[in-house]
Formats: structure tokens, C-alpha cells, sequence
């Protein structure tokens, strides 16, 4: 091998390092967005509007992990929390109707009685 062919993989070699490190702007899009839809996600009701967050973060992981010259990190954290996010979301409101209505039967129970 010759001088320059080793100045020229080298060359290539560090370059792929330094785009390999690079962080992606969807991946840490896809992170505070997930962070942003878990907060929400324990309020009942109100955690509906976390839906579209969620979505629009797990695309943004996709594509983030789809591409192979970025850090996957953040994309991966995002992806992982906003499926959370959206778990808890419907958790939370199926156990808040759930406690709505067993209050709702309580009270007639009450009415009942004191009649």
C-alpha cells in the first residue's frame, strides 16, 4: 500500500467517526417530546391531547433509527417513552371512568336508602 491509499482510509476512518457521533436533531426532538407526553399522561382526560405527541414522537424515532449516521440514543429513549406515555394515558382514564362510574352507583345506592 502506498502512503497516500493509508492517508486516505485514515482520512475516511476519522470521518466516519466524527458522523458517526453526531447527535440527530429527531432523535432529541423525539425525546423531549416523549418527556412532554408522559407528564401529561397521568391527568385524566386531559391526556388525550398526548396523542398526537406520541405519534409525532415515535416518527421521529423511526426515522431517526432508520438512519445510519446518527447517534440512536435519544431516538430510542423517545420511541420507548412515548409508547409508556400512551399506555398510562389509557390506563389512567379507563381507571378514572371505572371510579366514575362506581361513584355514580354509590350514589343512587345512598338516594335508595334514604328514601
Amino acid at each position: 500500500m502506498s502512503m497516500q491509499d493509508k492517508e486516505e482510509k485514515e482520512e475516511l476512518q476519522k470521518k466516519e467517526v466524527i458522523e458517526e457521533k453526531r447527535q440527530s436533531g429527531l432523535g432529541i426532538s423525539s425525546m423531549v417530546l416523549s418527556i412532554i407526553a408522559i407528564v401529561i399522561s397521568f391527568a385524566p382526560f386531559i391526556n388525550i391531547i398526548i396523542l398526537p405527541l406520541a405519534i409525532i414522537s415515535i416518527v421521529f424515532a423511526l426515522l431517526t433509527i432508520i438512519r445510519r449516521s446518527v447517534k440512536k440514543s435519544f431516538a430510542i429513549a423517545g420511541l420507548i417513552l412515548s409508547i409508556i406515555a400512551i399506555i398510562v394515558a389509557f390506563s389512567m382514564t379507563l381507571f378514572a371512568i371505572r371510579m366514575m362510574e362506581k361513584s355514580g352507583r354509590e350514589l343512587e345506592r345512598i338516594a335508595k336508602e334514604s328514601e
